[in-house]
């Protein structure tokens, strides 16, 4: 996926869920950038980081524990129950840790980019190539 396919999803998911209401002012989504790496920081002070392994082990026994007898696969309770097991398994390992705030301050970037109208993919390529010319 293209850096403006990433962009144009995260600003479509942001936009839907009532993100965009608000007039734009660049200095707040700057700073919202800025909390959520001060975030990561926090974490990696108390040692939390995001573990995918224990997230997907713990995503997978929840979603075992599942009873067919008792829960109809594929039926709204199912939804729901998985729903939050994902919930509870990404609260427990991923949320909050440092790699989780980083990507949060790239959503947060992407995001931005998406309200500019900015094409990542054309100034990621520019950018990067200036940086290997120094």
């Amino acid at each position: 996926m293209s850096l403006n396919e990433l962009r144009d999803k995260v600003g479509e998911i942001n936009k839907k869920n009532g993100f965009h209401e608000a007039s734009f002012n660049l200095g707040e989504k700057l700073m919202l950038i800025n909390t959520e790496l001060a975030e990561c920081l926090e974490a990696d002070r108390i040692g939390h980081h995001s573990d995918i392994v224990a997230y997907e082990n713990r995503l997978k026994e929840l979603d075992e524990s599942l009873n067919p007898n008792l829960v109809e696969p594929g039926s709204p309770e199912e939804m729901t129950t998985r729903r939050e097991h994902f919930k509870a398994a990404f609260k427990k390992h991923i949320k909050e840790g440092v790699e989780a705030e980083i990507i949060d301050a790239l959503i947060r970037v992407f995001d931005l980019c998406y309200i500019m109208k900015v094409d990542m993919d054309t100034l990621f390529e520019l950018i990067t190539k200036d940086n290997s010319l120094r």
